[in-house]
């Protein structure tokens, strides 16, 4: 899945899993996550419908980075076999 991220997307996404992971998911509203980020909580609806497509999105954008991050030294030359 290819996300199209601004600047704006990813302060949004920073900010959810901060406050995920101080105060859980229940204990970080769309408001407290817009505070957080410096936008308005209409910024956060304009990107995503509920807090659920919110989550979904982050879980899509964490995946890709972490796969960037772990094949970035996987040299894509050599053969299948050899890569893992």
């Amino acid at each position: 899945m290819n996300i199209q991220l601004t600047e704006k997307k990813e302060q949004i996404f920073f900010s959810t899993l901060k406050l995920i992971n101080i105060h859980g998911f229940h204990g970080s509203p769309m408001s407290k996550i817009a505070k957080d980020a410096d936008v308005a909580v209409g910024s956060i609806y304009h990107y995503f419908p509920s807090k659920e497509d919110l989550i979904i999105e982050l879980y899509w954008y964490c995946k890709e980075k972490l796969n960037a991050h772990v094949f970035s030294s996987v040299d894509s030359t050599l053969p299948y076999e050899t890569r893992f």
